[in-house]
This record gives structure tokens, sequence and C-alpha cells, in this order.
């Protein structure tokens, strides 16, 4: 494909409406995840001039929660557009794959289905791409780094490079991994074209001073307002805490799950990464050093999130997307299968299909947290306060309410795991928030907390039942 500006234009305009029909019903709903809430909120608190990991505290580094706060600048707080902006990001991170198989030496098919394929993968199941999620933003810088670096080699392309890795670290530190096995490829391509070291070495700086600058300039900004200390500790110390120690049947039963909830792209890779290969030289070392490097940093926490095999689309996506090549000689058996009269009607099932369990998932199931904002707003005056428990903490956003506690993802409080990591006192952040007097608790299932049960029995009483043990409390009135 030409790569003419109005060809590259044509080619993200079919990868975006792909994506929005695919995805359009999960627009409505007020919550699929946590992490898509948290990320919102935190941006609402970065806009109205609150430091991030100071008055407002998540695990993940800033670069997602300014990139939310970017999108809303730019194109308002409503949810739905969010997941709109969501979906054209994956349209766009699927032209980067298309143009990166094209650079590769993808000819015929091979680079539009390797973008269709990673918006088909990131569409499909709610934990491994639906709901907006780190890994689906930062593989567009990733990806982009990847096609710098297939250019012709001149400084400026390497700087870039290290400039979007650097973005991506800064989004989620596990694109370091990404990075690393970028170099461990170029380094071996060098050596293989006989660079002279001089060469390797300028390029090499380039990269690194790239990759650098975003999180020099995060750290420069904390240590500016005295608050290094504070970074240092979310980012290196928290992130210790966090690893998990695993059998390591968790972790093959983890990658092989994911590998069968994809099957047919699976096929495509192994069926790919096992045949021939037409492409640039070093494709397979490329693709299997990314893999090894992805999937390595996957299971290295040992939380083993469906939402973190995302990160390892962007390389199972390339090599499946070869199998489409028109230099390949399909066996007698696959010509059979993938030929249009049979391979149309199976797309048009599965379209269908998706389409149907959207509905299931998206539209049929209430909507608990827009209707206890609903009917919370009807009665909240503009000075009281709330505070959601255990519950969705999108209920702030929808009320345009703060929240009561610098910790916003739920989880890191009542999780104790997480409080444990993050060295939070249960019972003494439960009453700071409690001391602020809000006026209404929600709260789901049974009280984790025993001085938590016992202050809200004595001071509240239940309003409001919701279906799922969802309670909302009101404060007494005290004379």
């Amino acid at each position: 494909m030409s790569n003419k500006p109005l060809a590259w234009a044509k080619t993200l305009a079919a990868y975006a409406v792909l994506a929005l029909l695919m995805r359009f019903l999960s627009f409505f709903p007020s919550v699929i995840n946590h992490d898509e809430s948290t990320y919102i909120l935190i941006a609402d608190a970065i806009r109205e001039g609150k430091i991030y990991l100071i008055d407002v505290i998540d695990t993940k580094p800033v670069g997602i929660f300014l990139l939310f706060g970017i999108f809303q600048t730019l194109f308002g707080k409503s949810i739905v557009v969010i997941r709109i902006l969501t979906t054209l990001w994956i349209a766009l991170t699927a032209l980067g794959l298309h143009k990166v198989q094209e650079q590769l030496g993808g000819r015929g098919h091979a680079p539009f289905a390797t973008g269709v394929m990673y918006i088909v993968m990131t569409s499909v199941y709610t934990h491994y791409g639906i709901s907006p999620n780190t890994e689906l933003f930062f593989n567009l810088f990733t990806i982009i780094a990847l096609w710098l670096l297939l250019l012709p080699p001149k400084i400026h392309h390497f700087l870039l490079a290290g400039l979007c890795l650097g973005a991506g670290f800064i989004i989620k530190y596990v694109v370091l991994f990404d990075a690393i096995a970028f170099a461990v490829f170029f380094l071996w391509k060098a050596i293989k074209e006989k660079w002279i070291i001089s060469k390797i070495v300028i390029f090499c700086i380039a990269c690194v001073i790239g990759f650098a600058i975003p999180f020099t300039s995060v750290y420069a900004f904390y240590y500016s307002q005295h608050y290094a200390q504070q970074f240092l500790f979310y980012t290196f110390e928290v992130s210790g805490n966090y690893f998990i120690d695993q059998h390591w049947t968790k972790f093959a039963e983890f990658i092989l799950q994911a590998f069968a909830r994809f099957f047919f792209i699976t096929f495509f890779f192994f069926y790919s990464l096992f045949g021939r290969s037409f492409y640039l030289n070093g494709f397979k070392f490329l693709i299997i050093t990314w893999s090894l490097a992805v999937l390595y940093i996957i299971i290295l926490p040992g939380k083993l999130f469906d939402h973190y095999f995302i990160q390892f689309m962007l390389p199972f996506a390339l090599m499946a997307g070869s199998f489409f090549d028109e230099r390949r000689q399909w066996d007698s058996w696959l010509k059979k299968i993938f030929t249009p009269r049979i391979g149309y009607p199976i797309l048009i099932i599965l379209m269908i299909a998706n389409t149907l369990f959207y509905k299931k998932d998206y539209l049929d199931k209430p909507d608990y947290a827009t209707q206890m904002a609903e009917y919370l707003d009807n009665k909240i005056q503009p000075k009281d306060k709330i505070y959601t428990g255990n519950y969705h903490q999108i209920i702030y956003h929808l009320l345009n309410k703060e929240s009561l506690t610098h910790y916003i993802h739920r989880s890191l409080i009542w999780d104790q795991e997480n409080a444990n990591a993050l060295e939070i006192n249960q019972t003494k952040e439960l009453f700071k928030i409690l001391q602020q007097k809000p006026r209404f608790i929600i709260y789901q299932g049974k009280f984790l907390n025993s001085a938590f049960a016992a202050y809200v029995k004595k001071n509240y009483r239940p309003l409001k039942r919701f279906p799922e043990e969802i309670k909302i409390y009101e404060r007494l009135s005290k004379k």
C-alpha cells in the first residue's frame, strides 16, 4: 500500500469503523472496571490542580492520568466520549501495526489482517481490552517506536523512538521490557550488518536520551515541589511490594487460557512462527525476543490479571498477520477453509455473536451505579459529602463530588494486600474519612472492618437498598 497520507487515512478510517462497530454497545455502562473509573477521577483531580501521589493516590505511573486529563480538557468529561477516544486510540495502534508489518516486508493481506486481529483481540473480552486499561494506551507508543526504529537509521529516528518508549514507560513501567527486546534486536541487527561501533553508540545514546526525558521530567516536577521522597516511594517501594509468588502451573494456566481464548489467532501465530518467513531478515528473531520479554514481565508480578496480556498482542498480531502474506503457500486443507465463500460467513456470524454478547453484558445488566447517582442527585445538597465505601468510585464523577480519601481506587483501602503494599492503616484511614462526616455512605455486602461497622451502625441509618447487597446509608441528624 502507498505511504501517501490519503492511503493512511483510508486505512485508519477502515480500522476506526471496525473498532467502533465492535465496541459500540460497551460505551454506555457507567462502569466496566474500576481502573477506568480511577483514571477518570484522578484526571478530574489533576485538572483541578491536585498533585498525583500527594493529593490523589494510585499505584500506577502518572502518564495514564495525564492522558485522561488531556482527553477531558479537549473533549469533556463524558464517560462515553472517553470510550470513543479509546476506540480511536486502538484503531491508531492497529494502523501502527499495519505500517510495521509493511516495513518488515509483509505483502498482500498481511498488513491489514494484522491490524484487524489487534482490534478483534482487544474488542471481544471484557478483561482483555474492552475496558480502557493502561496496556491499550502504551501499546500505541510502543508500536510507533518500533516503526521509527525500522525506518532508515538516523539519529532523530532513534531519539523519537526512545521518546515514545519513554512516554509509554510513564504510563506503565512494564514498557521497559518492550524497550529491552527492541535493543536486543537492533544490536543483533547492527552486528550482523557490521555497523561501525561509533554509529551503534551514537544511536544508542540518542535512544536512551529520548527514553529518559519523560521520566526525568516527572521526577524533576516532584523534586521541585519537594515531593521527591513520596515519588520514589510509590515508584519503587510500592511496586516492589506487589510481587506474589505463584506455582509455575498458575503461570502456564494463565498463558494457555489466553492463547485458547484467541484460538484462531493463536493458530495463525504458531503456523507462521514455525513456517517459512518471507520477511525482513531477523523478523522471527524480533518476534521471539519481544514475545519472551513481554510474557516474562506479564507473569513476573504474579498477579496474572487478564488485561496484562494486551501488551503481548503487538508481537502476537504481527506474527499471526504474516499468515496472510500473499507468498505463503497454504496446505490444501487450509485453502479449503480460508476462502471468501467460507471465511466471510464465519466472520459475519462471529460479529453477530459478539454483538449479542455485548448486549447481554453491557445493555441488559442493570447499571446500579448510575441508578444510585440519580437517586442521590435528588437528595444531595451542594455542601453534602458522600463516601462510596467499597462500591464504585465512579459515583463521585457522576455527582461531581470529591473523594474523601486520597486513595481513589476502592481496593487500596479495602483489599488488605493493597493496604499492606501502600503501608495504609485501614482503620485509621477509614476514620479520617468518617471524621469528615459524609452525609451518605454506600457499601456493598457485609462490613469488613469492625470499627467502621460499629461507627456506621451508631451514626447512620439504612436509606435505600439495591440488589446485590448494596445499601445507601444516611447520617443521623444530631440535635
